[in-house]
């Protein structure tokens, strides 16, 4: 993404992201996979992705982010998805998630246009 686009979207990030519930996985010293969960909406937006398209097992990475932070949000009794990552489908049908709360969003890198 461009810099400009990306002072947007970390602009207010840390009041936003709800950090308990947020998941990283770290490989090496360095994030390799993310699992953020937003609380500025109800239910909450949750994102998962890796930080490049060829992160060494970046499905495995980026499930292990999305279990722990369903199961965050489970035990407090609220749910959601939402997707944009080419790792994230295979670890959507193993999870075999359900319900009228999961909304799958796919985003473009480049963007609209």
């Amino acid at each position: 993404m461009g810099p400009d686009f990306s002072l947007a979207l970390n602009e207010d990030l840390a009041e936003e992201l709800d950090a308990e519930a947020s998941s990283i996985a770290v490989v090496d010293g360095r994030i390799a996979a993310a699992c953020l969960v937003y609380r500025d909406s109800t239910p909450p937006v949750v994102t998962a992705e890796t930080v490049a398209h060829t992160t060494p097992d970046g499905e495995l990475l980026v499930e292990g982010c999305v279990r722990r932070s369903l199961e965050v949000l489970a035990d407090r009794g609220t749910d959601d998805g939402h997707v944009s990552d080419p790792h994230f489908l295979p670890v959507w049908t193993r999870l075999s998630p359900d319900g009228r709360w999961f909304h799958l969003v796919e985003v473009p890198a480049d963007g609209p246009g």
